[in-house]
């Protein structure tokens, strides 16, 4: 009889193991789908907001759609995608997509856009998606040095 208990006992504690195991594993593949996704949207957005480009203020330096901005929209120096843009506007769970451009040239002041640089190589715009805790951890001014921050993913153009 104690042969059978104990035999129950650890078959309880394997099935327990393997389906922590298992939740861990789903836990894993549905982050691994969200970052994928996020991969796809911000990178979609880029190249849409590049095709919808055009010098805006004439200094023979092309300028991205502005941004919207607004109170709690995007990073805390940045805005989102226009409504009039055909960018995605959020990941494929519903994550809002930071927006960030610069106005590059002899001229920086057009309306909806971060002063620029004359520099070349200099960001031009950038997308961003907050990473699995929700929350855009990465500014403009981080990603016009070349950095992300946090769990988010950014992907930008330059001049």
């Amino acid at each position: 009889m104690t042969y059978k208990k104990s035999l129950t006992a650890i078959a309880l504690l394997i099935a327990q193991l393997f389906s922590g195991i298992t939740a861990a594993r789903a836990d894993t593949t549905s982050d691994a789908i969200r970052r994928n996704s996020q991969y796809a949207s911000v990178q979609q957005a880029v190249y849409q907001l590049v095709a919808e480009s055009y010098d805006v203020d004439n200094d023979a330096t092309i300028e991205a759609p502005a941004m919207k901005l607004g109170t709690g929209l995007g990073t805390s120096d940045g805005g989102v995608i226009p409504d009039t843009s055909s960018a995605p506007k959020s990941d494929g769970f519903s994550g809002t997509l930071g927006y960030c451009v610069w106005d590059n040239g002899t001229l920086t002041s057009s309306t909806g856009r971060l002063a620029g640089s004359t520099a070349a190589g200099s960001v031009s715009l950038a997308v961003i998606s907050y990473g699995l805790d929700n929350v855009f951890q990465t500014t403009c001014a981080d990603l016009a040095q070349g950095v992300v921050r946090g769990d988010d993913y950014a992907f930008w153009m330059t001049t």
